[in-house]
């Protein structure tokens, strides 16, 4: 079975944890507590865990790998009584090596305890210990114990110790001890393989050895420290760029903006800053400025997820427009993308953009459903494989069943909803459409009531848009019931819940449909709230190319 070497940082699954004999004997128990007094936790900008690393020095010199404070922002590490300290400066630090030595912002007159380095290598079968916080931080000073199997050869690392200490996510720059109390390794990564039934490698870790952390330091004498934000292996990730990322988060978008204009006007081939720049507006739904970003990156980098972020903006300002001849060139801008480099963000991009031509806008075409129906299929098959796709599966299978609804395949569209839901049961989507298509068309009206209500919990108040659709959507279910049942409580239960969708969102149409629920139930007139699709004809072909044939 291949094997792959990957970042302990990177594992999003435990290694199991294999039994092994207590060797804790053979170190003091004073001495553990002591050492393990300058092992902490390293965590990201808004708490966000990464790792673990450890101090050798008494004024706040600290060591950690480079790929845990990667493209940091800002951070903090968390010691075992619980005391916080910000990272003040990076003093050395090597991307290939995988080390990094930072210095502590701490208060005046405060120590800390910092840790023997021994250079030395150890023999194999010598007892070693692991001090860490696995499990993503859940599981801080974690002790764990193994033995050297072998000190190695490394193309990039130096020599590197391989040891039988089990290590997981969240070891990471932690400290690994001979029994003397004395730092031998930073561990750094795992070798693991995915199951498939026969094999799954164990314990098979690796701590770069003390003496190239040894090296870096003293390679790093006579130079001045950076801050964290200049501390980079990527051009690209310059500092303004960093600090957009800051801005963003803090949620000052006009800022990050601005940041990023100063960032492309001091350094116009930075086409990174200017992809950044267009996903900022694509989120703040300024398309044609998206679209624009997006173009500049292309013409600097020519890489296809560029044309991607531009094909995606062009679509987005085609599907809030409904404009015939936006839509057509949108289309082709995604086809072409996909052409370029198959991506699964785009064929659901195409879905979407074709269920919104043909629904949204009324140009029912039943052609161009099935194109929908197989473009949200090509994203799915992407979607379901490599586990970075797996946040977005919901959102396509909720697509995919309002495109079956569309094609009449309600069925089928109900195992979508439930799927998304089980992916993800705190996003309202999964919810608010399968408790539309149980109240409205297979009229189990508490069900999808029940299922509206859910929709409404799950959102913020801050999504008031949304609250009133799905409010909307409640009022169709009661006036759905009151058609079969005849009591005036559902009437007026779905005249309540369209006043409550007005209030939070002055829509007129939410005033005009309680106004036609009205005369309708006066005149005893209900004619139904469903668009049939049935029976459409294949009136024109739009100008869209069929994706069957895309890769």
């Amino acid at each position: 079975m291949k094997t792959q070497v990957i970042c302990i940082l990177c594992v999003f699954g435990l290694m199991a944890f294999a039994q092994q004999p207590d060797r804790r004997a053979n170190m003091n128990q004073q001495l553990l507590n002591r050492i393990s007094q300058s092992v902490f936790t390293i965590y990201k900008e808004r708490d966000i865990w990464r790792g673990s690393g450890f101090v050798i020095g008494a004024n706040g010199i600290c060591v950690t790998n480079y790929h845990v404070l990667k493209d940091a922002l800002s951070s903090e590490v968390k010691m075992k009584n619980g005391e916080k300290f910000n990272i003040r400066n990076i003093i050395a630090f090597d991307p290939k090596v995988d080390l990094v030595v930072f210095r502590l912002d701490l208060p005046r007159n405060k120590t800390l305890l910092p840790l023997k380095i021994e250079n030395h290598f150890p023999r194999p079968g010598e007892d070693v210990i692991n001090i860490s916080a696995p499990a993503y931080s859940m599981l801080e000073q974690t002790i764990a114990n193994g033995n050297v199997s072998a000190v190695r050869k490394h193309k990039d690392h130096g020599y590197i110790i391989q040891h039988t200490a089990p290590t997981s996510s969240g070891s990471s720059g932690s400290p690994t001890f001979n029994m003397r109390g004395e730092v031998i390794g930073v561990e750094s990564f795992s070798i693991a393989a995915p199951a498939s039934g026969r094999t799954i490698v164990q314990n098979i870790n690796f701590a770069i050895a003390s003496r190239k952390l040894t090296e870096l330091l003293q390679a790093s004498k006579g130079k001045r420290p950076i801050e964290l934000l200049d501390m980079t292996d990527n051009p690209l990730i310059t500092r303004n760029v960093k600090l957009a990322m800051l801005s963003y988060a803090a949620k000052n978008q006009s800022q990050a903006i601005e940041i990023l204009k100063t960032e492309n006007r001091n350094n116009p081939k930075n086409y990174l800053a200017y992809e950044f720049l267009g996903w900022i507006y694509y989120h703040a739904g300024n398309y044609a400025a998206g679209s624009d970003a997006y173009l500049k990156a292309n013409k600097i980098s020519h890489r296809a997820e560029n044309l991607a972020g531009y094909a995606i903006n062009y679509s987005a300002a085609a599907r809030a427009s409904g404009d015939k001849a936006l839509f057509q060139e949108a289309y082709r801008w995604l086809n072409e993308s996909v052409h370029m480099k198959p991506d699964p963000s785009v064929y659901y991009e195409m879905a979407c953009l074709l269920y919104d031509y043909t629904v949204k806008y009324r140009h029912l075409n039943p052609k161009q459903l099935a194109n929908a129906l197989n473009s949200v299929n090509l994203s799915l098959q992407y979607y379901n494989k490599p586990a970075q796709f797996r946040f977005y599966t919901d959102w396509a299978c909720i697509t995919r069943g309002l495109i079956k609804e569309a094609l009449g395949e309600q069925a089928d569209a109900l195992n979508d909803y439930e799927y998304a839901i089980k992916l993800d049961p705190r996003d309202y989507r999964g919810f608010h459409a399968r408790g539309k298509l149980l109240g409205l068309h297979f009229k189990e009206f508490s069900s999808g009531l029940k299922d509206a209500a859910m929709a409404l919990n799950l959102l913020d108040n801050r999504y008031y848009t949304l609250k009133a659709d799905v409010l909307h959507t409640q009022a169709l279910i009661y006036y759905k019931w009151y058609g079969t049942s005849g009591d005036d409580a559902h009437l007026q239960a779905a005249i309540k819940k369209l006043e409550q969708a007005y209030s939070i969102y002055n829509l007129k149409a939410y005033l005009d449909e309680k106004q036609r629920i009205i005369d309708e139930a006066y005149n005893q007139d209900d004619e139904g709230d469903e668009i049939p699709f049935e029976g459409l004809s294949d009136e024109e072909d739009e100008g869209f190319v069929p994706t069957a044939g895309l890769p």
